[in-house]
């Protein structure tokens, strides 16, 4: 019996120290920017698991146990387990599937369909974890997340086109109105960090409205998230551009739209 216990004090151990080692060691492989592999701490808790798989054997081995009988044992179990478990399994799943494919990874900006948004921290085996922008973290379920209409907006490009709605008076002089909106775009594109540079912003009217002829001027941000400081500059300087001008405006909306 002091020999079993050693040598099962051993395998613990060993099992211990390689289970610490290849989560740390696949949570940096994973982390680097070379890499196209899904990433998140799902991952590195399954290699984990493995380990502590594969060390329970050496034990069972050692205690002289026969591992057939105890793995029916253990189906069986596992059968009723899963029944009371149904919850965990599917945010567990979810979370599987979400990061093979993927759909999300931490780093990404979404949106759910409920309004809340924010930038991915972390994909566990049963939430997903939300910086938002005010500062606060989101728990989200993995199977909520999964059944959710949730748009990304960093999956495939960062860069987001932002429209800027206006109105004008009826009997204004829409070509030079074009004019002074596109010079406005392009000086905030020249000295605000967030936008594109090589994007030749455009303006556009397309509807006559109860307050007067409706118009968009777009102008490219490198990243969704950082859209609210360049659209404040962008009214800011079209408003003073076609109040300057002695253009009558209608009212002027917002609307921040993915290209």
């Amino acid at each position: 019996w002091l020999s079993r216990l050693l040598t099962i004090t051993a395998v613990v151990l060993i099992t211990t120290f390689c289970a610490r080692l290849a989560g740390s060691m696949l949570h940096a492989y994973l982390r680097q920017d070379s890499v196209f592999a899904p990433s998140g701490t799902i991952f590195v808790n399954l290699a984990r698991l493995v380990v502590w798989a594969i060390g329970l054997t050496f034990i069972l081995g050692a205690l002289n146990v026969d591992a057939g009988p105890l793995v029916a044992s253990l189906g069986v179990m596992g059968l009723a387990i899963s029944l009371g478990l149904q919850d965990t399994l599917a945010n567990f799943f979810a979370g599987l599937q979400m990061t093979l494919s993927r759909q999300i990874q931490p780093g990404d900006y979404i949106r759910l369909a409920s309004g809340e948004e924010g930038t991915v921290h972390d994909v566990t085996w049963r939430n997903t974890t939300v910086n938002a922008p005010d500062g606060g973290l989101m728990i989200v379920p993995n199977a909520v997340i999964a059944k959710a209409l949730i748009t990304n907006f960093t999956s495939v490009d960062q860069t987001h086109t932002s429209v800027i709605s206006f109105a004008v008076a009826y009997g204004s002089d829409l070509e030079h109105i074009k004019r002074l909106a596109e010079k406005s775009a392009r000086d905030v594109r020249d000295r605000a960090e967030s936008a594109v540079k090589d994007f030749e912003p455009t303006c556009r009217f397309t509807e006559l409205r109860a307050d007067g002829v409706g118009g968009t001027v777009t102008i490219r941000i490198e990243r969704y998230q950082d859209r609210f400081p360049v659209i404040d500059e962008l009214v800011t300087c079209l408003h003073e551009q076609l109040i300057g001008a002695g253009v009558a405006l209608g009212t002027i909306a917002l609307a921040a739209e993915a290209d």
